[in-house]
């Protein structure tokens, strides 16, 4: 193993009352640079949300690139939305923050886009509608 290179060990299976995994270290690693970490899902509902989590985004960019970014939180919300309770209530803010600072970018985008465009200097202001009840 060269310097400088993380070492990913995965195992999956039924945790039982004890388990243990080895985990084979380089005999000239630099022992102040050792650091790691452990995860335990109690169940594949934990496991799914974790992947969830993992897909939102910080929309970013360009108006292509804020778009293709805030995507995966599309589908995150919808997936949470049509399977019921499958993500923490934090998870789900977390996808509805990302999502509404997404939009909030592309409008600024497509804003800009418009009033550059048109030659003038003035920002479009858009209402949005809402429907009642």
């Amino acid at each position: 193993m060269s310097r400088g290179y993380p070492i990913d060990v995965a195992k999956g299976g039924v945790l039982e009352k004890r388990d243990f995994v080895v985990i084979t270290l380089p005999a000239d690693f630099d022992r102040s640079t050792l650091t790691g970490s452990l995860r335990l899902y109690p169940s594949t509902l934990s496991t799914l949300e974790d992947g969830l989590e993992s897909m939102l985004q910080e929309p970013c960019g360009c108006f292509e690139q804020a778009s293709s970014s805030n995507y995966p939180n599309v589908l995150v919300l919808n997936y949470i939305g049509n399977e019921g309770n499958v993500a923490s209530a934090a998870t789900v803010k977390r996808a509805k923050d990302l999502l509404a600072h997404g939009y909030q970018r592309l409008h600024r985008l497509t804003s800009a886009r418009s009033a550059a465009s048109s030659g003038s200097a003035a920002i479009r202001v858009t209402r949005r509608c809402r429907p009642t009840g």
